[in-house]
């Protein structure tokens, strides 16, 4: 997606889906950002696999990045869209070795030479596909939360517990938004969500010393690790999320 000013139907219906992923826990730009790149990748496979603005865009990008990437392999195994991932990936290590052999006939190769492009050093042009067509609406999310009201319903839902931004989307949004009341605001939901985890993370290693451990763990101790590697790293499939077991979890 193309950055450009939205209209106010497009904030409505940012809203509306954001106040959906608000309803769940933890960073609703990570979860915007899963559910476009899940819809990127269906939609290639089904129907661009051929796309010649498409295979370009993957050339110049060297493919997916990598968690992206590792998303289209799963989906192709588990679909049997293996053949549209041959395809694309037969196209782009031509490419690849074209570059190649543009580093193989200068005349100090890889590292030595200046003259040596950024094509030539084998280094991706442009960015990966499926990050891209997520930014839109993750901005747009952004943008609803930096300047929507602590007490409006976007705010509120914001502020619940389990509820905040990574530190990436954070970073993202500091830059997008850098007034004051904006940081602000950004920074708040972050921070509340941040203490919060320390809390619980404090309780979970607490509870696990010898005098304490008659004390009952509860379920949002057990998964504060998780969580709080998803705040630091942003959401993933690897980390998943499972009713707790106990002291053994």
């Amino acid at each position: 997606m193309r950055s450009r000013r939205p209209d106010d139907a497009k904030r409505e219906a940012w809203q509306h889906e954001l106040m959906l992923d608000l309803a769940q826990r933890g960073c609703p730009a990570c979860r915007v950002a899963s559910r476009l790149a899940g819809r990127f990748l269906e939609a290639l496979f089904w129907e661009s696999v051929n796309d010649p603005a498409l295979r370009s865009e993957l050339r110049a990008a060297h493919g997916f990045c990598r968690p992206h990437t590792m998303r289209a392999a799963a989906l192709a195994q588990a679909k049997g869209y293996t053949t549209g991932m041959a395809i694309l990936y037969a196209d782009l290590l031509g490419h690849l070795d074209a570059e190649a052999e543009q580093v193989a006939a200068t005349r100090r190769g890889l590292l030595g030479s200046r003259r040596v492009g950024r094509g030539e050093r084998l280094t991706p042009h442009a960015e990966c596909p499926v990050c891209a067509s997520s930014r839109w609406a993750v901005d747009g999310y952004l943008e609803l939360l930096a300047r929507r009201a602590a007490d409006s319903e976007v705010g509120l839902a914001a502020r619940d517990t389990g509820r905040g931004l990574c530190v990436a989307h954070l970073r993202r949004g500091l830059t997008l938004f850098p007034g004051r009341t904006e940081r602000h605001a950004l920074l708040e939901i972050f921070r509340r969500r941040l203490r919060e985890l320390r809390s619980s993370l404090g309780e979970y290693v607490r509870k696990h010393g010898y005098q304490f451990q008659h004390e009952r763990i509860e379920r949002n101790e057990t998964d504060a690790w998780r969580d709080a590697v998803e705040l630091v790293a942003g959401e993933s499939d690897a980390i998943r999320k499972k009713p707790g077991r106990g002291r053994e979890d």
